[in-house]
């Protein structure tokens, strides 16, 4: 499911992403924790990310989160792709002839993770904002009971003492939480953002 929040006309924002980690795996994140290994233990996952700073004609959050659903080393992208590619046409996010990325490089954090075979990207969530919001949701879905950081800095490479790679012992009540923040956090005189209609 792609779900869509904020304003209509931005092509930049914040992201959630939902991904299922079929299985245990050990993994290191490139210079994270100097190339050690890290164990993340199967279920579902949460990461916080954003894309700004939009120029006239771009699609910044389009093409990262196009980019997050592929995998390099000829390996298959996300099954979720082809989803995200219609629907971000369909909601003006992204120009009709833009196409995802045949190949990708390793470069954040979450790059290691969804490169795996194991790790599925199931759901995303959209708000389509220039403000900088991947901190404060961060810190929302951190607060969640059932909702913790296995590994402390974790996807915030950009962002000091901050962990933006959570996992979630009970997903479905945590995302109804993250979906409900949101959306009030997008309701008009909010000051945040503004749903997409």
């Amino acid at each position: 499911m792609i779900d869509y929040y904020g304003y209509p006309a931005s092509r930049e924002g914040t992201y959630i992403l939902v991904i299922r980690l079929s299985r245990p795996i050990s993994l290191s994140f490139g210079r994270f924790l100097d190339g050690r290994e890290v164990l993340l233990p199967m279920g579902t996952w949460f990461y916080i990310g954003s894309a700004l700073g939009a120029s006239p004609g771009s699609s910044p959050l389009a093409r990262r989160l196009l980019r997050h659903a592929s995998r390099g080393e000829g390996r298959k992208p996300h099954a979720i792709r082809g989803a995200m590619v219609r629907s971000f046409r369909q909601h003006g996010l992204m120009e009709r002839d833009t196409t995802p990325p045949a190949e990708k490089k390793l470069r954040w954090h979450i790059d290691y993770l969804l490169q795996r075979k194991h790790a599925t990207i199931n759901d995303v969530l959209l708000v389509r904002s220039p403000e900088r919001l991947e901190s404060e949701i961060a810190r929302f879905t951190a607060s969640l009971e059932g909702v913790e950081a296995p590994v402390p800095s974790l996807g915030a490479r950009d962002t000091r003492g901050e962990t933006h790679l959570l996992l979630a012992e009970q997903p479905d009540s945590a995302l109804a939480a993250m979906r409900e923040f949101v959306s009030k956090r997008s309701e008009v005189g909010s000051g945040l953002f503004r749903p997409c209609l």
